[in-house]
């Protein structure tokens, strides 16, 4: 089973082209981000599963006429 995570990341305003440009090239670990200068708070989401593009566009159709 994978696990995936979307992490939301609050910068000082100042910091934030030099935090985005850190976090593009480092190896993601726990805790790395919040390492990063001009990182002030992050906060991770867990999706224990990931369903694709396709999966998504067919469950939230239910129920509506296909054209």
């Amino acid at each position: 089973m994978s696990v995936h995570a979307v992490v939301l990341i609050q910068c000082d305003v100042d910091g934030i082209a030099g935090a985005a440009e850190a976090i593009a090239l480092a190896k993601v670990i726990p805790g790395g981000i919040a390492r990063i200068e001009g990182v002030e708070r992050t906060e991770s989401l867990i999706a224990f599963q990931v369903y694709s593009k396709h999966d998504l566009e067919r469950m939230f159709s239910i129920g509506f006429d296909e054209t």
